[in-house]
């Protein structure tokens, strides 16, 4: 559709399904499945049965793609990725990590859209309120001086509105809203967010339940528009 830029976040939980079954084609071609320009997937893993997760699932969309591998180890690597069908431009990984917590990691892309540059930052935060609301503060600090179409997205691990990030974004930028993302088979928390900057806002937003079994989230997806 012209003028339509479709986003999604999905956490796809090592593409291991609510069904048990670790199964990274289902995982794949459910991501091909949304229809989204661009797309951010969190804990993706190449520990298990020897698949590297970030080259099953990095080419899902087209060869543009951005990575973080947040975990190293011996038996491989975990962390997030952003895929995009339009040309990412340039790139960069911030070391959001808060001390004796998981190392988490943000994102930082500059992709050429049907409405120009968009710089789109994708990241999982911590499942501590204190650790998130530290994180927030350095995701806060990037965009403090961006004036620019943006788009931020991901597994906040934030399930109400009094959260950190929450209280951050919800008055300066457009909310998804707080879509029902987890977990898969009965969602009662909204772990998973999108929101947007101007001159780009949200036209619709939903979640994708025919990915049940493909992992414990479902993906969020968002059409959005540009007022100008």
């Amino acid at each position: 559709m012209p003028g339509r830029l479709r986003v999604a976040t999905w956490n796809v939980h090592s593409c291991i399904g609510s069904d048990g079954r670790h199964d990274p084609n289902r995982v794949r071609g459910i991501t091909r499945t949304l229809g989204a320009d661009i797309v951010a997937l969190q804990e993706v893993d190449s520990r298990i049965d020897g698949h590297d997760g970030f080259e099953d699932l990095g080419a899902a969309l087209g060869p543009d793609r951005a990575h973080c591998r947040t975990l190293q180890t011996p038996d491989g690597d975990y962390g997030h990725m952003l895929l995009s069908l339009a040309p990412i431009r340039e790139w960069s990984i911030h070391d959001i990590s808060v001390p004796g917590r998981e190392p988490r990691s943000v994102i930082d892309a500059i992709i050429e859209t049907c409405f120009g540059d968009v710089r789109v930052l994708s990241t999982h935060l911590g499942l501590g309120r204190r650790e998130r609301g530290r994180q927030v503060g350095m995701l806060r600090e990037l965009l403090e001086h961006w004036n620019a179409a943006v788009i931020l997205m991901g597994d906040f691990n934030e399930a109400t509105r009094f959260g950190p990030a929450s209280r951050a974004f919800d008055n300066g930028l457009a909310s998804a809203g707080r879509w029902r993302t987890f977990p898969a088979r009965r969602p009662i928390l909204p772990l998973d967010r999108i929101w947007c900057g101007r001159p780009l806002h949200i036209e619709r937003s939903w979640t994708l339940r025919k990915a049940v079994d493909a992992s414990d989230h479902l993906p969020l997806v968002a059409d959005l528009r540009c007022s100008h």
